[in-house]
């Protein structure tokens, strides 16, 4: 099965996800199913599972179609680390900062008039 994340380098040839065999660079085709996974214990909402594939012909296909889909990844929490929080702070007293200062330059000119 072809996930996005684990998708080849660009220099490499695809292949096929059902033979295996080198996908031609302009005869191949690719699949993207998408389904409603519910929520489980310990998750808030439901999320959309996305899978795919890259072919070497329609008939491959639709065998891979034809079989059942995979169970879906569990979901990975993507936690910021500290220096992503630092960052987001940075910038949002910076961007309070630049509306107090246009703010104050605001109040300035319509006071000056």
């Amino acid at each position: 099965m072809h996930h996005p994340e684990s998708s080849p380098p660009v220099d490499e040839q695809a292949l096929c996800d059902l033979c295996g065999q080198p996908v031609s660079e302009t005869a191949w085709l690719g699949i993207e199913v998408s389904r409603p996974t519910p929520a489980t214990d310990g998750e808030e909402h439901s999320f959309t599972d996305y899978l795919g594939g890259i072919f070497c012909s329609q008939d491959h296909a639709a065998q891979w179609l034809q079989q059942p889909l995979p169970a879906p990844e569990p979901v990975q929490e993507v936690k910021e680390s500290r220096r992503e929080r630092l960052l987001l702070g940075s910038l949002l007293v910076v961007g309070m900062a630049i509306l107090l200062l246009a703010a104050v330059g605001a109040f300035t000119l319509l006071t000056a008039i």
